[in-house]
């Protein structure tokens, strides 16, 4: 009944089978090692063994535990390398599906009176690249053409329950209508939808066809007027239906948005580089994240590129986190252990706007050690990475890096 019902027998079957071959090979090692153990007591070489002896014999004795402990072992390492598994693949469909340009966040439910608000701060915000909305609804298609839509199409995934659709006056800035037509700006007739040309055609849909959709309780019979190209691959918003705004006025609403902050990958690499692992990383993006949305009102373009500031609070945040560690000093930490709790020279670069005077620090540095020192504190470079850079060994680097901050914050107080 279980695989019956599972909606995908075929797969079914074959976990259940690959559960019960591997509870056979584990039933065989088991019996094998209980087997292995009987014979290897009887044997002349350990006989002056008695330790030995005595616990090869619990192995193989009548009353040996040795086949549950192998079946329970086996059990576990089986589960851990199928969560291993899936974990792998997991992030290889992401690698290999997720797009290079794709939302770093996600923000719905913005009401109207939040959304312009909203979409200014963001603009503002010298970490986004771009900001998307939508005005957004949710519905269910009900019937096709009078008709119940799963009887019509089955079960296709866009009538399987309720679905986001928006509307617009005029097609969204991209929009790409491969057949029909939009409605004209500003029409008031009978209700219009568009809908997604892929999805159309899995579902042998028609123009002029009629789709009664249950928005709020309020069913809508809406004709289909054009067929839009809709890419959900994108990762960024994307509607099955839109509507034009007559048919939903009226009707509560809210807002979707993507931002786009291309300012993380390279974060990620520098928080990556100081804390050690992704994971401690990721979080710390986050974080600093949720310290850009904060103080982004305190950013001034004219004071220093948006991404020297930005780097500089992830540094800052990673350095933070590094101290908080316990009983742990890492050598990242090392090379700002002159550091004192006054703002960085990086900082005071941007917050103070000592462009000019930060410049001629580093002037008056050697070439070599002024490109070392802006590549690990402007470029979020690697120590390993400078090393290799300007071929000296990793410890020398370390050195020209202590020395030359030194000497730029002495310049910088002077």
């Amino acid at each position: 009944g279980a695989v019956w019902f599972s909606g995908s027998p075929a797969l079914a079957l074959g976990t259940l089978g690959g559960v019960l071959a591997a509870l056979v090979v584990l039933g065989l090692a088991g019996l094998g090692l209980k087997l292995a153990a009987r014979r290897m007591a009887r044997w002349r070489a350990i006989a002056g063994r008695p330790g030995l002896r005595w616990a090869l014999a619990a192995i193989g004795g009548p009353r040996s535990e040795a086949l549950s402990v192998v079946l329970s072992l086996g059990l576990g390492l089986s589960v851990l390398a199928v969560v291993g598994q899936i974990d792998a693949n997991f992030r290889a469909a992401i690698a290999r599906d997720l797009p290079a340009k794709a939302p770093s966040f996600f923000f719905i439910d913005l009401q109207d009176a939040e959304l312009q608000p909203f979409l200014a701060m963001m603009k503002a915000n010298p970490a986004v690249s771009k900001v998307e909305s939508a005005p957004m609804l949710r519905g269910i298609l009900t019937q096709i053409n009078g008709r119940k839509a799963r009887d019509v199409v089955g079960d296709h995934w866009v009538v399987m329950g309720d679905r986001g659709i928006t509307f617009a006056d005029a097609a969204p800035p991209g929009t790409k209508v491969t057949a029909g037509a939009w409605w004209p700006k500003g029409y008031t007739g009978p209700a219009q939808v568009s809908f997604a040309a892929t999805e159309a055609a899995e579902m042998h849909l028609k123009l002029g066809d009629k789709l009664t959709l249950n928005i709020l309780g309020r069913d809508i019979q809406a004709t289909i007027t054009s067929f839009r190209k809709v890419d959900f691959s994108s990762a960024g918003m994307g509607f099955v239906m839109a509507m034009d705004p007559a048919a939903v006025a009226g009707a509560p609403h809210s807002s979707i948005a993507t931002v786009y902050a291309e300012a993380g990958a390279k974060l990620m690499g520098v928080l990556i580089r100081m804390l050690g692992t992704r994971a401690e990383a990721e979080d710390a993006l986050q974080e600093v994240f949720t310290r850009v949305w904060l103080r982004a009102g305190r950013y001034d373009p004219s004071k220093g590129r948006g991404m020297t500031w930005l780097i500089a609070l992830a540094r800052n945040h990673a350095i933070d986190r590094l101290r908080a560690r316990p009983d742990h000093v890492s050598d990242d930490l090392a090379l700002e252990a002159a550091a004192d709790p006054a703002p960085r020279a990086e900082t005071r670069m941007v917050a103070q706007g000592e462009v000019l005077r930060i410049n001629e620090c580093f002037d008056a540095l050697e070439p070599d050690r002024s490109a070392a020192l802006r590549g690990a504190y402007l470029d979020g470079q690697s120590y390993a990475d400078l090393a290799t850079r300007f071929g000296v060994p990793l410890n020398t680097m370390r050195t020209w890096l202590r020395r030359s901050l030194a000497r730029l914050r002495e310049c910088m107080e002077a």
